[in-house]
């Protein structure tokens, strides 16, 4: 390409001539990915897993400190190691001092665009909340609690670590620091 002066005339190839040769030479029932896929960085890696197929590879949180008023912004990275067919709920919630659930916000993986019997297997899928945090919400340190249950509100999974050993049907992430709002 060159800006100005004449454009050039195009080539015009005949497909009967080249058809062949490209379906026994360069294609093929599919096309597999020759090269890594790039995933992104996952600030805080844990792999648990959560029943019997989903991991929960890790997790970013954009601050571990707000004001109240403002949101926790979360994304979870789950991967499944087999096929569903169940839709599951994640539930995320800030607990409070007291232990008192103060925020809560449930819903099915990608704002209702992603459910997990869609997922594919092995590809792993970036989960984005926004925890809310009400304005009156009283200073201090918070758990922000994690959990995944059946679809129709029925029992939490079991979360176990890369081992199988049991732990319990949420996970706490990570401590938040809630300061006073505005």
């Amino acid at each position: 390409f060159q800006l100005g002066g004449a454009a050039p005339t195009p080539q015009i190839f005949d497909d009967a001539i080249y058809a062949q040769r490209f379906d026994r030479v360069l294609s093929g029932p599919d096309f597999p990915l020759d090269t890594p896929v790039v995933e992104p960085p996952i600030t805080h890696p844990l792999h648990l897993r959560f029943g019997d197929s989903i991991w929960l590879e890790g997790y970013a949180l954009e601050r571990t400190a707000v004001q109240a008023g403002e949101p926790l912004v979360l994304t979870l990275y789950w991967r499944t190691s087999a096929r569903m067919d169940e839709k599951y709920i994640v539930s995320n919630q800030v607990i409070g001092p007291d232990h008192q659930i103060v925020s809560q916000i449930e819903g099915q993986p990608g704002c209702d665009a992603l459910p997990t019997d869609d997922w594919p297997v092995g590809e792993l899928i970036a989960d984005h909340y926004r925890v809310p945090i009400a304005g009156d919400a009283t200073p201090g340190d918070y758990r922000l609690v994690i959990g995944m249950m059946n679809g129709d509100g029925g029992a939490r999974l079991a979360v176990d670590d890369a081992t199988g050993a049991a732990k319990r049907d949420s996970i706490e992430l990570t401590t938040v620091q809630i300061g006073a709002g505005p």
